[in-house]
């Protein structure tokens, strides 16, 4: 785990009041550089070593945190969350200004986005923690569905304001024969949004193998899309593990796999250090349009983060 999947949240405190909570949190505050904070009932709890990032408060929780709540972004909790909710209670001012505040149980099994979970970045915090702990997010924001790569229905005579945002985290693979137009591929996407019910401004980019990069019909629809269009090697295609693999596109072209393949490497570029999870969520689909020469292949897999157009200076 590297400080950069953190860097954002900084300075973070961590609090931990058993000693149980206290071993569970060390790993963290190595990885994170937070600073743990325990009660002197539980300093034998480290052994008698020193560590550096540990540190011991001796009046009560309560107090303790008025002091410390202004000099951090986020606080990590390892205790009860009602407990949680009671010593935060009375320093909570507004979302705007709030510090994001994440519970983890003992076991590391849950993480809980509990305050300032959208504006205060707790909510993603709660999924950082979540995959260095191997633990499962529990977040309960509205935002959790406004914000969603799924094109979701509402309706039609309802008096409530609609609201959705589509994160650019889906990243469509395209493999297609030589002169496949921007239509055939185009429609082909759609299709494939439609019956997945995909929001297509949600999508982040196109994928696909290297020998595509001069594409008449994927370099127009990336360009009125503002699209940005992945290449990768065949060699990089083929090291990737995909569902639908194929021998004769593998004898022909290098790879078992293009559309699934690149899809898969380019929204693994979008994850946290060190992820390879398989983020594939649409196999291969191949579509032909009729009066329409050439064939288009569309696999789609999902980013863990967004994409921004500062991600190509980054």
């Amino acid at each position: 785990m590297k400080l950069s999947l953190f860097e954002d949240y900084q300075p973070i405190a961590a609090i931990a009041v058993t000693p149980s909570g206290l071993k569970g949190l060390l790993s963290l505050c190595d990885a994170t550089d937070a600073i743990l904070w325990i009660p002197a009932s539980c300093q034998g709890a480290i052994d008698g070593t020193t560590h550096a990032r540990v540190q011991v408060y001796t009046d009560s929780l309560t107090d303790h945190l008025a002091k410390i709540w202004p000099d951090y972004r986020a606080f990590i909790f390892c205790l009860a969350t009602g407990a949680v909710v009671r010593a935060i209670a009375p320093l909570l001012q507004h979302q705007s200004i709030d510090p994001a505040v994440v519970v983890v149980d003992e076991v590391g099994k849950f993480t809980r986005s509990l305050c300032s979970g959208h504006q205060g970045v707790a909510d993603s915090l709660t999924q950082a923690v979540a995959y260095h702990f191997g633990a499962t997010p529990v977040l309960t924001g509205a935002s959790r569905v406004w914000i969603s790569a799924t094109q979701r229905q509402c309706a039609p005579n309802s008096e409530f304001p609609k609201v959705q945002w589509h994160p650019r985290i889906l990243w469509v693979g395209v493999g297609c024969a030589r002169g496949t137009s921007r239509r055939v591929v185009e429609t082909a996407i759609a299709q494939v949004c439609q019956s997945r019910h995909f929001a297509q401004g949600a999508i982040a980019g196109i994928a696909t193998i290297d020998n595509k990069a001069d594409e008449v019909g994927l370099l127009e629809l990336c360009e009125a899309r503002q699209w940005p269009l992945k290449t990768f090697s065949s060699e990089v295609l083929k090291s990737v593990t995909v569902p639908t693999p194929s021998t004769v596109v593998g004898q022909k072209i290098g790879t078992p796999s293009v559309a699934e393949a690149a899809a898969i490497v380019a929204a693994q570029g979008f994850n946290s250090p060190g992820e390879r999870s398989n983020s594939l969520l649409v196999s291969k689909q191949i579509f032909r349009l009729e009066g329409e020469s050439g064939a288009v292949t569309v696999a789609i897999a999902q980013a863990e983060r967004e994409y921004t157009v500062s991600e190509e200076n980054r």
